[in-house]
């Protein structure tokens, strides 16, 4: 018998096979997040796997929620939880940005959508059920209208996700 140790679980997701896809939202080395993956393998028995480990802010910066898209691609919510003051081009002025991070089958992650409105995590990202269009929501920070719901169209056939 072993163990592992995780450090802030937060987003989830359990496929129909019973595999589940987790994240730590301030596990690893660098303390910027890991993306982890159970698959049963036999009564009471599975394996458990490291995915990915962030080596810093500029690949994954404290992924909090997770989606798996109707393709198995996955994404991760950003919930920049290092304070680390990292800006982004796309978002002037605003310091601590969250993106949308994307990885497909070669398990490499990139850049899917940058928050430009404010500081705040993305959040809740899930499909249609015919797959085509992509919510999320940005979470605001107690000002009117700062937060929102995003919905995003394809053409999810045409990428990795």
């Amino acid at each position: 018998m072993g163990g592992a140790q995780f450090n802030r679980l937060e987003g989830i997701h359990r496929g129909s096979n019973g595999a589940i896809d987790f994240v730590s939202t301030t596990g690893g080395e660098a303390r910027r997040g890991q993306l982890w993956a159970y698959r049963p393998t036999g009564l009471d028995q599975g394996l458990l796997t490291l995915v990915y480990e962030s080596p810093g802010s500029a690949a994954l910066d404290s992924p909090d929620n997770i989606c798996v898209t109707p393709r198995g691609g996955i994404l991760l919510c950003e919930d920049d939880a290092s304070r680390d003051g990292d800006t982004h081009a796309l978002a002037s002025g605003l310091l601590n940005v969250n993106r949308l991070i994307g990885m497909g089958p070669d398990g490499v992650p990139f850049e899917f959508a940058v928050n430009i409105a404010n500081t705040t995590e993305f959040a809740g990202a899930c499909f249609s059920p015919d797959g085509e269009i992509l919510f999320v929501n940005i979470y605001g920070d107690g000002r009117p209208r700062s937060g929102m719901t995003c919905a995003i169209r394809g053409p999810w056939r045409a990428g990795p996700l």
